[in-house]
């Protein structure tokens, strides 16, 4: 029984993260810990150690394999093979430790088809002094990587019985697209989003399939941070629900649209022992605000929270299929599916696992290549807080938001809110000291996908069709209240209307700003 080969399906968390990643991309999804050894220990007593961690959790004894239908699983190996000496000869290296703090700190590349971890033993007089623990993002989310910190420092410090096995495994949460559950949470999505705005519109671009974005990083002033628990307890709100409220309010001085989609990753760990679980659990979820201009700071606050609260119970869904029937032609609704911005709360477990997560050294503006998938419910806008233990930013913002303002001044506006909830919580939006971008005055709004139409934009992507030589546009009154745009073409040669429409369905999301007209006139 113990050699015995375990399949397990692909939880939806997995599914949505392998079809987001080229396959040649998968061994540099990777989480990487570093973990200062205080107990000093042999390379022999840190490798017994590595080998109870991976014995513990299925997460780290996992690798993705073929079903005999040929579908994609993860296999879980038995312990004892999982963390035998020859196994653990594969996955461990050993390096001299450099006295100048020049260890090499590098993720190395985790092949998710051959195992869930990699460690570089760092020694010293013949003791390790530290550890790289590299883990597959596959198969762990960063949730599960503070577990496995914890529960390695426990092992080398004689803390926890070399026979302890996590209470809740990777085992526990497989779940197919097919699964009851996840059926049920894909359909409220479906509801909860039917009527929900397309897009927002921050300016008018033609997008690339890779373009620069740029990134900045801040941590939270101590003092800062208490101000804003503080706050935050007076309000009755989540510090999480403070960021997600900081960014909607910006989304909304920036573009002026107030009815927003946002995205946030949820932990899907509803009890305590999902908590001790090593596993890839987070998912993004897709959920609305239904904000007005005539929001103050507490109101749009308590929204938030409202928007956040009602979606907790429903994160283990289907995204592919959720996205997917979004931007179906059934319910394109002139415009693809993109979220008005995304909040990324990573919270920590205590403050030693929070520090063992090592993240790239940013300076105060980076710039880096990010490949665009209109169809991914990627944002121009994304705010990262991780908790180090204190609370460090990071803000990452693309075109056409830094074609107006750069990402420092954004991050710097989300400050803002903040202090305005702490210390004037009763502030309208428009008092606050963030400009609106330029164009957003000049857009169409009240159209039927909500989106704040650019006219320009629109007739740039009529008019980029094969046989169309000019476009007119005419915003109308619809029977339902809503605007719809007329478009007048003159073409080359017999136009078939189903086929530019085909057309132009394929082509608006590389239009940031534009819509599909409702109507065209050949």
């Amino acid at each position: 029984m113990g050699d015995e080969r375990t399949l397990l399906e692909l939880n939806p968390s997995q599914l949505r993260n392998l079809r987001n990643w080229a396959a040649s991309d998968l061994p540099h999804r990777a989480l990487n810990l570093e973990l200062r050894v205080r107990h000093e220990a042999t390379a022999a007593e840190t490798l017994e150690a590595l080998g109870e961690l991976i014995r513990a959790h299925e997460g780290l004894r996992s690798r993705l394999a073929r079903d005999e239908a040929g579908r994609l699983v993860q296999e879980v190996l038995p312990p004892e093979v999982a963390a035998s000496a020859a196994r653990l000869a594969e996955l461990v290296e050993t390096a001299e430790h450099r006295d100048d703090g020049g260890d090499d700190w590098q993720p190395v590349p985790v092949p998710p088809g051959q195992g869930a971890l990699r460690a570089v033993l760092f020694t010293r007089a013949a003791h390790v002094v530290a550890i790289k623990l590299t883990l597959s993002h596959v198969f762990v989310d960063a949730l599960g990587a503070q577990v496995v910190a914890r529960h390695l420092r426990q092992l080398l410090a004689g803390d926890v019985d070399p026979g302890f096995r996590a209470p809740r495994q990777a085992g526990a949460f497989a779940r197919s697209p097919e699964d009851p559950m996840v059926v049920r949470n894909t359909e409220h999505w479906r509801k909860a989003l039917a009527d929900a705005p397309r897009s927002c519109t921050y300016g008018a671009v033609r997008r690339e399939k890779e373009e620069l974005c740029q990134e900045a990083h801040e941590p939270l002033d101590p003092e800062e941070a208490e101000g804003m628990e503080g706050a935050c307890k007076e309000l009755g709100i989540s510090p999480h629900t403070a960021w997600v409220t900081a960014m909607s309010v910006v989304a909304s001085r920036l573009s002026g649209s107030h009815r927003q989609v946002f995205k946030v990753t949820f932990a899907n760990r509803l009890w305590p022992a999902d908590f001790r679980a090593v596993a890839q659990l987070a998912q993004p979820v897709f959920a609305l605000i239904d904000g007005s201009e005539d929001d103050s700071v507490r109101e749009r606050a308590a929204k938030t929270a409202r928007s956040l609260a009602s979606a907790f119970q429903h994160g283990v869904y289907d995204a592919n299929a959720l996205l997917d029937w979004l931007n179906s032609e059934t319910m394109f609704n002139g415009a693809a599916f993109q979220p008005a911005f995304e909040v990324n709360y990573l919270p920590a477990l205590g403050p030693e696992e929070a520090g063992s997560l090592r993240l790239p050294e940013t300076d105060e503006v980076h710039l880096a290549t990010t490949g665009v998938d209109p169809h991914s419910g990627k944002p121009e806008l994304v705010l990262v807080v991780r908790h180090l233990p204190e609370p460090h930013l990071w803000l990452t913002a693309r075109r056409p938001v830094i074609t107006h303002r750069d990402a420092p001044t954004v991050l710097q506006h989300c400050l803002a809110v903040i202090r305005a909830l702490r210390d004037r919580p009763d502030t309208g939006l428009s008092d606050l000291p963030i400009p609106a971008f330029p164009d957003s005055g000049g857009l169409l709004r009240g159209h039927r996908s909500q989106v704040a139409v650019d006219l320009r934009m629109t007739r740039s992507l009529v008019e980029s069709a094969p046989g169309v030589d000019a476009c007119e546009l005419d915003p109308v009154p619809g029977a339902d209240g809503t605007v719809r745009i007329r478009a007048r073409l003159r073409t080359r040669g017999r136009q078939e209307p189903a086929g530019l429409l085909a057309w132009l369905r394929r082509e608006q999301p590389w239009f940031a700003g534009s819509v599909i007209p409702d109507d065209l006139v050949i």
